[in-house]
């Protein structure tokens, strides 16, 4: 069962996902990703392929559907994540409030258990890097990872 707040976030993530209004999303491992994200969850694509396994939605989802397949995630609290994120990020760049660009692709492309092609990292922090200088802050990547601030 979802609280109202996990249901609000999984409605607002469903629903940017449905430009078209058409009432549904394609059912594909990609959206799901995008869609749970969006909620402000951070799975891996382990834990994203054991919410997909099992689930026979056909070729779209609707909004039901989704909120469905949310009832099975693990819902970490946003605060408890925030704080796991700052002391990750606090390993690399020793309490500064910036990361530099050449550091953030050495983690994207080196570390954890989903590594990402050097040009996908690229990818990454372009969207990161709003001063243009390869500085990014991490208060607000951080934020923009777990997919609660405002865009």
């Amino acid at each position: 069962m979802l609280t109202d707040e996990q249901k609000k976030y999984a409605t607002q993530a469903f629903l940017s996902l449905d430009d078209r209004h058409t009432g549904s999303i394609p059912n594909t491992k990609e959206t799901v990703i995008d869609a749970v994200r969006l909620s402000g969850l951070n799975p891996t694509e382990i834990e994203i392929d054991q919410l997909i396994k099992g689930t026979d939605f056909g070729d779209k989802l609707t909004k039901d559907d989704f909120l469905s397949m949310m009832t099975k995630v693990d819902w970490k609290q946003a605060d408890d994540v925030r704080d796991m994120l700052k002391e990750d990020f606090r390993l690399f760049v020793d309490n500064r409030a910036v990361i530099n660009e050449d550091e953030f692709i050495f983690i994207l492309t080196r570390e954890g258990r989903e590594r990402l092609s050097l040009d996908e990292a690229k990818q990454v922090v372009a969207k990161f890097d709003k001063d243009h200088e390869g500085n990014i802050q991490i208060e607000d990547l951080i934020d923009k990872l777990l997919a609660i601030a405002p865009t």
